[in-house]
């Protein structure tokens, strides 16, 4: 009896045991379940869900629960590319020579600042330079004229940065300017800044001879025509301004930034064609506008520097940033009301023939699929890009990415 009982006692305590290791490995297993993200999940769609679902004032409805999207491979067309929070919700892309400058807005406060990637192997960019500072919280956009890049921002208004040695950037000067600062786009001509601000609804020109003294000048201001100044583009003697839901865009004489008979505002184009622009460029007599409300690129003749005719549009896409190259207008394209959800990334349309604008491809980046309330994105959401005669340089959530469209 004694022996069977101890045999008893055996057995047991190995069923115990085995009880518990049982327990231990499911409890292995749920940690991973439910362990953060790798760095290739987390971008795309987890980025783009919590950035907006957590603001009241978001202009693209995301539905507030998201589901974390599983690695892919990189999509045809991918070079190469790096996932890191000093590239995390990238305003402006510049490319000079073998380094890509990337103005940040970070978390908002913090990681907000300049990113130099050198780009000298394509298959493989690397972060050179990643400058952070007080006076860079909330940078909303960049422009870069020889060995400086000029930044907007929530902190100073306007900061420089000297970047002759792309290695090692470092802050020359900032000029704030007075009243409430909420700067955004920016724009840099003939040893002048152009800057925006959407709070205020003005326009204000800095002089920067002298990157290390910039100098605030004359500034136009309108709340009954302006809205929400976002973006400006400046080409020979005008500067082009729009902003959200402004129905039009505002044409600047800047010509004389420092006569006040000169700075003023001369007329408006786009009236009735244009809704809610987010970038504009002009390139040989035509200007083109991507309009996240309006759905659509838009194309329209400049028949004057104050007069626009309509040519063509491409509709159905929810265009965030327009580049033109050449003969050709790479779109950058990201989530828009439901139920539309296209594959989204760069298109490439031609536009030979400005009156129609034809796509040649579209670089698909990421795409998003809905269940019940939750929406879910696999890959790359792009942001902002930056194309050359080379590659396209897409930039979204905390991920850079170097694209080949052919």
């Amino acid at each position: 009896m004694k022996t069977t009982a101890t045999a008893f006692g055996t057995v047991a305590i190995l069923l115990i045991i085995v009880a518990l290791i049982v327990i231990f490995l499911a409890g292995v297993a749920a940690a991973r379940t439910n362990s953060p993200p790798s760095d290739r999940e987390s971008r795309g769609a987890r980025d783009v869900c919590e950035r907006y679902a957590s603001s009241s004032s978001s202009r693209i409805p995301i539905p507030p629960v998201c589901i974390s999207p599983p690695p892919l491979p990189p999509s045809s067309g991918f070079v190469g590319n790096i996932v890191d929070d000093a590239v995390r919700t990238v305003q402006r892309i510049h490319v000079i020579g073998s380094y890509a400058f990337l103005a940040t807005f970070g978390t908002g406060s913090s990681g907000s600042g300049l990113a130099v990637l050198d780009i000298s192997s394509p298959t493989n960019p690397s972060i050179a330079a990643f400058l952070v500072a007080n006076d860079l919280l909330g940078v909303r956009d960049m422009a870069i004229a020889g060995n400086h890049a000029y930044l907007t921002g929530d902190a100073k208004g306007l900061v420089v940065v000297d970047i002759s040695d792309p290695r090692s950037p470092f802050i020359v000067s900032s000029a704030a300017y007075s009243g409430q600062i909420c700067p955004a786009g920016i724009s840099v001509r003939d040893g002048y800044a152009f800057v925006v601000d959407r709070c205020s609804n003005r326009l204000t020109a800095f002089d920067i001879t002298d990157p290390a003294n910039p100098i605030q000048g004359l500034s136009i201001q309108n709340n009954t025509e302006f809205t929400q100044l976002s973006t400006i583009y400046v080409g020979d003697d005008y500067a082009y301004i729009s902003g959200s839901g402004m129905g039009k865009v505002a044409v600047v004489d800047v010509s004389d930034p420092d006569d006040p008979s000169v700075f003023r505002v001369v007329g408006y184009v786009g009236v009735g064609d244009v809704q809610s622009p987010r970038s504009i460029q002009i390139v040989e007599g035509y200007l083109y506008v991507a309009d996240s409300a309006a759905h659509a690129l838009l194309v329209e003749r400049l028949d004057s520097a104050t007069s626009t005719t309509p040519v063509g549009r491409l509709p159905n896409i929810n265009a965030l940033q327009v580049q033109v190259v050449g003969g050709q207008v790479y779109v950058a394209t990201s989530p828009s009301s439901p139920p539309n959800y296209p594959p989204f990334g760069v298109m490439v349309i031609d536009v030979s023939t400005p009156s129609n604008p034809t796509l040649i491809k579209n670089i698909i980046t990421a795409t998003c699929t809905m269940s019940g309330s939750s929406m879910t994105c696999d890959g790359l959401i792009p942001f902002r890009i930056f194309a050359d005669n080379s590659y396209v340089y897409v930039a979204g959530g905390k991920e850079f990415a170097i694209v080949d469209p052919d």
